[in-house]
């Protein structure tokens, strides 16, 4: 079934991440059981960071349409609002749209620029105005949970009286702690941030 879609994968020991959407408008073969197993994104970038790293440890689906315009809208908000291509934490080579960024130093053609701004302008986010049901909230918040278990840690120490040399060291571990992207806003921060508030506590919903 077509099924257009936007993902998230990531390398949380690099803390490098990627955000794209399968679409395949002309193939109409697009859809979430594709992701790594039959498509590993289309960047050149991602296909050389998989060679010398590996295979990401965060594969994740993040919303699935009907319509590829909906899923490149969405691919597009998302990556304007973290601005990926100038963000050294995200793969990702451009922000989408007019707003086209090239990592590599080799500038977007204007033609090719002005074909990418010309399909984007006047789009309308998918979810714009619509009311969801107590059902669908209630499932799509039980996915969000069930996504927020990656890298899930409970401090066996709460409650535990710490000396300043303690604190200090806990601190330095805070900062050097890995490092996860929220899927809602894209900022990248550690666990204990991201459980409590971001993921489904995020205030800013990519809509």
């Amino acid at each position: 079934m077509y099924e257009p879609y936007t993902y998230l994968i990531g390398w949380s020991d690099q803390n490098k991440w990627y955000y794209g959407c399968e679409y395949s408008q002309v193939s109409k073969i697009a859809n979430p059981n594709n992701l790594w197993k039959h498509y590993f994104t289309s960047s050149k970038i991602v296909s050389q960071f998989r060679k010398k790293y590996g295979e990401p440890d965060i594969i994740k689906v993040h919303r699935t349409f009907s319509l590829a315009e909906e899923a490149l809208g969405l691919e597009e908000r998302f990556l304007l609002w973290i601005d990926a291509a100038n963000n050294p934490n995200w793969l990702n080579e451009q922000n989408g749209g007019k707003n086209f960024v090239n990592t590599s130093g080799s500038p977007c053609s204007l033609e090719k620029a002005k074909k990418i701004s010309e399909s984007l302008l006047g789009r309308i986010g998918p979810n714009k105005n619509r009311k969801f049901s107590n059902k669908w909230r209630t499932a799509m918040s039980k996915t969000r949970k069930e996504r927020m278990k990656i890298g899930l840690i409970i401090s066996p120490t709460q409650d535990v009286g710490h000396t300043k040399e303690a604190k200090e060291k806990m601190r330095i571990a805070r900062l050097n702690a890995p490092k996860y992207p929220c899927y809602n806003c894209g900022k990248v921060m550690d666990v204990a941030n991201l459980n409590r508030w971001h993921g489904n506590n995020c205030k800013v919903k990519a809509a």
